[in-house]
Order: C-alpha cells, then sequence, then structure tokens
C-alpha cells in the first residue's frame, strides 16, 4: 500500500514552486528492510521548466540507493507534464540484532528532497520538498529480544541455569510471532519494538508455560 509522505504543488500561473508528491511502497521503513520512494515532478508553470537534478538530505543511517531517472538529467517539462522518480532507501539493524554499529533511531524521522530546476531564460532555482519517514524495529530485533526476555525471566525465577531456561526463551519467541499474526490475541504490551518483545519474554520465562497457553486459542 502506498502512503503519502509529503506533497508540495506550485502554481500554474508561473509564480510559485513545482507540484512534488511523495509516496513509498509501504507503510514504515523497518529497519535492516527497504522499501521505494516514489517522487513525482510536475510542472505547475506556463512555460518549460528544466530538472538539472535533485539531492536528498537524509537523517543519519538511513541510505538512498540510485535511481534509472538520473540517466535522463537534465529534463525538460512541458506545462502540464510529469516526471517520475524511484528511490530505494534503507537502513540497518543494531549490531545487537545481528547488524552494524551504524542504524537510525525508531520513530518519526524528518528529511529534505531538494529539486534543481530552471525555468526559460532564467536563473536556476532550488525547491526543497519535507519528506517524513517512519522507521520502525526490524522483526528480527523484536523476536531476538523476545528469546532473550524468556531467558532473563527464567533466570531471575529460578536462579539457574537450564534446559528450561533455553525453553523459557523459544515459548517467549513463539508466543510474540503468534500475537502478530493473531489479531484476536492481546498480550496487554505493545510489541512495536525490541523493549515489547523482552517484555513479553521476560513474562513468559518468569510466569512458566502456564502464562503462555494462557494466549494460545482454544482447540
Amino acid at each position: 500500500m502506498a502512503r503519502l509522505l509529503g506533497a508540495m504543488t506550485g502554481s500554474a500561473k508561473g509564480k510559485g514552486q513545482l507540484g512534488v508528491e511523495v509516496t513509498t511502497s509501504a507503510n514504515v521503513i523497518h529497519r535492516g528492510e527497504q522499501v521505494n520512494v516514489d517522487i513525482k515532478i510536475q510542472n505547475a508553470f506556463e512555460q518549460n521548466v528544466t530538472v538539472a537534478g535533485w539531492s536528498w538530505m537524509l537523517p543519519p543511517f538511513i541510505n538512498p540507493g540510485t535511481s534509472p531517472a538520473e540517466k535522463d538529467l537534465p529534463r525538460t517539462l512541458y506545462p502540464g507534464d510529469s516526471y517520475a522518480i524511484s528511490i530505494p532507501v534503507w537502513s540497518k539493524r543494531p549490531f545487537w540484532a545481528f547488524g552494524s554499529r551504524g542504524s537510525p533511531s525508531t520513530g518519526t524521522q524528518d528529511s529534505t528532497f531538494n529539486i534543481r530546476y530552471k525555468l526559460e531564460r532564467d536563473e536556476e532555482h532550488l525547491q526543497n520538498v519535507p519528506v517524513t519517514l517512519n522507521i520502525h524495529a526490524s522483526p528480527v530485533e523484536i523476536y531476538f529480544a523476545a528469546f532473550v526476555g524468556g531467558i532473563m525471566g527464567s533466570l531471575v525465577n529460578t536462579l539457574s541455569l537450564g534446559l528450561d531456561t533455553l525453553v523459557s526463551g523459544i515459548l517467549g519467541l513463539f508466543l510474540v510471532l503468534i500475537s502478530q499474526r493473531r489479531a484476536d490475541i492481546q498480550l496487554g504490551v505493545s510489541i512495536e519494538d525490541a523493549i515489547g518483545g523482552l517484555v513479553v519474554g521476560f513474562l513468559v520465562g518468569y510466569l512458566g508455560s502456564s502464562y503462555f497457553k494462557g494466549f494460545l486459542p482454544k482447540p
């Protein structure tokens, strides 16, 4: 499902800005995964516009790829014409989730897409388009945290390390997996990041298999 991230519409009287609409191929960007950001540039002026180039000011550790549309620059747009750009964007998971030392913070991240263009017999202009990116933890982070939380809960409860400790970690992981795939299972804890996975895993490890079975669908 495409999600509108930003839009800036120009004037049709030759004064104003280009029309720009930004959407993504997914509602959120999970750390460690890639989405495509589609940018539609429309000439909202009454004269020809030449798009000379663009740049993107992104938050740290969010990486843009290259777009085949770059080969078409500079590109002349007649009044009402549009030009589509599709840019892959991704980020890395944190190192503790088998990723990298550098990863972006989760939550809303602001960025700026800059377009250089020139009107006929005019100097070059720069248009800044704000683009909001919604960064979420990757599923790997949440699952790993649930597994670790199950082990920690078991250790706190029994003060010993054994096979039951490992089983608790596995039960914590599976409870998170099940809850994210069944809408009828409500854990009372929001599992949107690693902290949520850690808390659920800990409860499973500390309270035992009865807590785990309490959330399973009844046959």
